[in-house]
């Protein structure tokens, strides 16, 4: 198993246990200003050379959705081409606001039209009307992202899904939102889909018939009401991201050059 890197900007990895008998690196970003939900340019410089260090071909918890953008740092550092599959209640396709700063909902945008390597994208799990409410004037985006809405999922209609995993050998970063998850299964600070853990795995397993995946990326853990955590949500997202780390760390191939 890859050691875990675990991205503490909100504290909520100090409450949970599960990456500690992994040997977990535990980043304290605690201090960091300007990086909640939107980044600042400084932050952004600071979070990249923190994770300079770390190999992108590993497993990274990035804390709540409000970081969901980091996954665009570690993929900037791909130096081959690669695809996307990002599991998500929302499309963070958005484009971006307050004076063009990346956030936590336009980063999948930012990166198609920054990211030289990145070829495909597939979102799975946002509701239809969000994805039919995005604007792509000329069409380009659109011809490189599949979507599996939530709704996709409810019919069975996902062969979309495996489309996008068929159409080419080339590595694949995998990103998990776990508000795509209904809430028994994950406890967190944005609005939640109905995908159970169950399924989400059985859909995660199915990448090693067609594709190596070159790095893992997971977030959607919950907040503190006033500094206090809830013990329950703590317990929920902690199995869940004990689970997702054995199931879907060892998938992980070492052999893909990042």
């Amino acid at each position: 198993m890859i050691q875990p890197v675990l991205m503490n900007f909100s504290g909520v990895y100090e409450e949970e246990k599960f990456y500690r008998k992994f040997s977990g690196e535990l980043l304290s970003l605690r201090t960091l200003e300007g990086t909640n939900c939107y980044c600042t340019p400084e932050a952004e410089e600071q979070i990249k050379a923190w994770i300079e260090k770390y190999p992108v071909r590993g497993i990274h918890f990035l804390d709540s959705g409000n970081y969901h953008y980091v996954t665009k740092f570690w993929i900037d550092r791909m130096q081959v081409p690669f695809d996307l599959l990002v599991f998500d209640n929302h499309t963070d396709m958005q484009e971006a606001a307050f004076f063009g700063l990346l956030s936590c909902g336009s980063w999948v945008r930012a990166s198609l039209e920054q990211n030289p390597f990145l070829r495909q994208v597939c979102v799975v799990g946002p509701p239809r009307a969000s994805v039919e409410e995005l604007q792509d004037d000329k069409g380009e985006l659109s011809k490189r992202v599949t979507f599996v809405t939530r709704e996709d999922l409810q019919e069975g209609k996902t062969e979309a899904y495996r489309v996008f995993l068929r159409e080419n050998n080339q590595p694949l970063y995998l990103s998990v939102d776990k508000d795509v998850l209904r809430k028994e299964d994950a406890a967190t600070n944005w609005d939640q889909g109905e995908m159970t853990l169950c399924e989400l795995l059985n859909m995660t397993e199915e990448i090693r018939q067609f594709r190596e995946i070159a790095g893992i990326d997971i977030c959607g853990e919950g907040a503190a009401a006033e500094g206090i955590w809830n013990p329950e949500e703590v317990r929920i997202n902690e199995k869940t991201n004990a689970i997702l780390l054995e199931k879907t760390g060892c998938q992980i191939d070492r052999n893909v050059v990042v």
